[in-house]
């Protein structure tokens, strides 16, 4: 039986968990917790649901990506981080190595470098990669070895994407997803 390798996509986690919770989430000295409580609680329940053997959580760096040397408007359509949102990033953090989850984060890379290495560089078959994510430009790194896991309603359920799910909703394998994105626009 092949090891479980689980990648965690955490600002994906960090901005459903933000959005999906009130608010009024404080603690005791008034800050905002939302976002920390959501994600801690989706731990619990992906940790119950794949029993992984090994986690990882993927952060993007704080330093300008490559990307944005080369094309100043790569995601200038977003719009800023609120900044309850940003001062719960350390607490998350603390809460990942809490649960002994090592975050890793590459000064000019993005969280999708970090997730497409480990699924390319592990996801050749000696382990089942299960990256968790509901970007779907995340499906062009599903193979045999490597799936997607979309949560649903705090993680307690799962979508899960593979190759035949991706081929039947976009028409094609998964290792197409780049050209169809370079032809589309993204």
């Amino acid at each position: 039986m092949k090891k479980k390798i689980l990648i965690i996509d955490t600002f994906n986690f960090l901005f459903r968990a933000y959005h999906a919770l009130p608010s009024s989430f404080k603690d005791s000295k008034g800050e905002p917790v939302n976002a920390v409580y959501g994600v801690t609680s989706m731990l619990i329940n992906l940790f119950d649901m794949v029993k992984p053997d090994y986690v990882v959580a993927a952060l993007d760096s704080d330093k300008p990506t490559f990307r944005l040397e080369n094309f100043t408007a790569y995601k200038a359509h977003r719009a800023p981080v609120e900044p309850d949102l940003i001062s719960q990033i350390p607490k998350v953090i603390e809460v990942l190595e809490a649960f002994g989850v090592p975050a890793i984060m590459v000064g000019g890379y993005e969280a999708d470098d970090i997730i497409g290495t480990i699924a390319k560089n592990y996801g050749r078959g000696e382990y089942e990669v299960i990256i968790v994510s509901n970007d779907h430009d995340m499906w062009q790194l599903v193979n045999e070895n490597v799936t997607v896991m979309v949560p649903i309603r705090n993680a307690a359920e799962a979508e899960w994407i593979g190759v035949n799910e991706v081929e039947a909703r976009m028409g094609f394998v998964p290792d197409k997803m780049v050209d169809y994105k370079g032809l589309r626009g993204d």
